[in-house]
């Protein structure tokens, strides 16, 4: 290999490697947001599932509670009554 030749390959790899860096510095940033983003929109899901679950646990219990004030109300009124023999 002639010192021309030398000069002209440590070029062209020094000419590879300003390009290269770079674009896989843009890649891993690239990756990184695509993950921050797909990370934020499972919590966004999760959050939304959760609030539909709570939802319907409530819609299921409301009438038990209801339940429960009728007859806590009912007790107090009776409270003072006497007993039915």
């Amino acid at each position: 290999m002639t010192p021309a030749e030398g000069g002209t390959l440590q070029a062209l790899r020094r000419l590879v490697w300003l390009l290269v860096v770079p674009v896989l510095a843009l890649l891993a940033v690239l990756t990184l947001l695509q993950y921050q983003q797909r990370l934020h929109n499972a919590e966004r899901d999760l959050q939304h599932r959760a609030s539909e679950r709570a939802q319907e646990l409530e819609t299921l219990a409301r009438p038990a509670v209801h339940q429960v004030h009728d007859l806590v109300r009912l007790l107090q009124i009776q409270w003072d009554q006497p007993p039915d023999a």
